[in-house]
């Protein structure tokens, strides 16, 4: 793939990188945004993939989100048409077949924000700041998925203050999932792809699908739906294989 604001790197064991590149914000203009969503569209076809991670350039963003001059002047179809690439994006990184992990290694604001609350998983540097700030600009934006994410008071307490939240709150609330040193930002997070790599890989792509899929469902469609996975992952060779090995290891 020929990149011009991502880098796309090829790591042991089926781990993607992705790395935002349009400094110093990392800001998700239409070219962006675009580029952006061409590769996770092309990544989601390789069968080899077992994880992804994905990042901004340098120490100062993951992505501080749109720039708000694209969007001032639209109305009508315009404006619907710019909210759906938006969309687009966020579904490519929601619905993308393997785990996706953040490594959040600055500001994460607006769309960047969005694209992190996308991700299955986030690794925060500890001078992350993260904010829903859809307020102080008279829009409304993240709710739904944060609110899934921390519950109700914390996001009504994010949102209507627009604060920005620093790492070690963000992992208290269960914003993140990890907060490390800033050198230790991609260590942490490879380290976390290649467990997920470790895996067998059509288990960790049902079990994403189940997860992606649970919000929606019924306890008992949920339930359903994984008996479903489990039988079929029951008869796979993934299954008979990890099995061999666990056996052969502690048999």
């Amino acid at each position: 793939m020929a990149e011009k604001f991502l880098r796309v790197t090829y790591e042991a064991n089926g781990v993607a990188l992705v790395t935002l590149n349009n400094p110093p914000l990392n800001t998700l203009v239409r070219p962006v945004r675009s580029e952006l969503l061409t590769s996770l569209e092309t990544l989601a076809t390789d069968e080899s993939l077992r994880a992804l991670i994905l990042t901004g350039e340098g120490n100062r963003a993951f992505s501080a989100g749109a720039d708000l001059r694209e969007e001032e002047d639209l109305a009508g179809e315009a404006l619907r048409r710019f909210l759906g690439e938006w969309q687009r994006l966020y579904r490519a990184v929601v619905d993308f077949p393997v785990p996706v992990i953040a490594a959040v290694n600055g500001w994460a604001l607006g769309g960047g924000f969005e694209v992190m609350l996308a991700c299955d998983l986030r690794v925060a540097a500890e001078t992350a700041r993260i904010g829903a700030i859809a307020l102080r600009i008279g829009l409304v934006n993240h709710i739904p998925r944060l609110v899934r994410l921390v519950g109700d008071a914390r996001t009504r307490d994010m949102v209507f203050t627009g604060r920005h939240v620093a790492a070690a709150e963000a992992v208290a609330i269960g914003l993140v999932n990890r907060v490390v040193s800033p050198a230790e930002l991609l260590p942490a997070s490879r380290e976390m792809a290649q467990q997920i790599a470790s895996l067998p890989p059509l288990a960790v792509r049902r079990a994403k699908q189940l997860l992606g899929q649970a919000g929606d469902l019924t306890f008992s469609q949920s339930e359903d739906l994984q008996s479903e996975y489990f039988l079929e992952l029951h008869g796979s060779p993934d299954h008979h294989e990890a099995v061999r090995a666990f056996l052969n290891r502690h048999g």
